[in-house]
């Protein structure tokens, strides 16, 4: 996430990679529905989070998780 007067951007980048190494505490994987409405619903924990997750990063996640 980028807001304005947030000027460094080695700061961004640290902000970045912790949050990518530190997602939700719990990720709930539906397991009733198909990859892409699994995908779309991991997007959705990882925003209500105030995390950004994208496509490939959510993918990934169902996955890692469904084997």
């Amino acid at each position: 996430m980028y807001h304005p007067r947030m000027a460094d951007d080695g700061a961004i980048g640290a902000i970045k990679a912790f949050l990518d190494q530190n997602p939700p505490d719990e990720i709930s994987i539906p397991d009733s529905v198909g990859d892409a409405e699994a995908v779309h619903a991991v997007q959705e924990q990882y925003d209500e989070a105030g995390l950004e997750c994208t496509e490939e990063q959510a993918a990934d996640i169902v996955r890692e998780a469904r084997g």
